[in-house]
């Protein structure tokens, strides 16, 4: 029992970490919007075939100016998983996003067979539309992890309606 709590203070303390030192927004720079939904595809080890559904809100530069200053954006996400018989993941994150990589880390809650348990789950992807991904989820029980690796499909929305069209690309 000991052990497992050590465990979660440890995983505490580290994303209380990475959420102290993510980017904050600079006041020079403008920032823009961007709604991601995205569908998943991957494989859980020793699952088999897993779905899952993304939606992520992000803040990035808006101009390629700002992004040579900042050249990460942050924001959050929520991802659901399940394989439609006894595996469920929900897990709330932060994202940091540069151009074309990421790394997406948060809680988790894990349903399956032995019952509903916490974790802390971590996803580095590449990729822009079509992102293949390894997502690790640590287990604050003695239940064992879950690795999966896949790929994630997404639309990018800006909240101008401009898909990204960088108004000073010829400046």
């Amino acid at each position: 029992m000991a052990g497992r709590w050590r465990r979660l203070r440890r995983c505490a303390a580290v994303l209380a970490l990475l959420i102290t030192l993510a980017p904050r927004p600079a006041a020079a720079i403008t920032w823009d919007t961007w709604i991601s939904p995205g569908v998943s595809l991957c494989w859980t080890f020793g699952r088999g075939l897993t779905y899952g559904l993304e939606l992520s809100v992000i803040w990035v530069p808006s101009t390629w100016d700002d992004l040579k200053k900042v050249p990460l954006g942050t924001g959050v996400v929520l991802n659901l998983n399940t394989d439609f018989d006894e595996l469920f993941i929900l897990r709330v994150g932060a994202e940091w996003v540069g151009p074309a990589i990421g790394l997406e880390v948060g809680p988790s809650l894990v349903t399956d067979e032995q019952g509903a348990h916490f974790g802390l789950g971590f996803t580095p992807w590449v990729g822009v539309y079509t992102l293949p991904y390894y997502t690790g989820t640590v287990i604050f029980d003695d239940t064992p992890n879950i690795h999966q690796l896949g790929m994630l499909l997404k639309l990018h929305i800006n909240s101008d309606g401009d898909f990204g069209s960088h108004d000073d690309w010829d400046d």
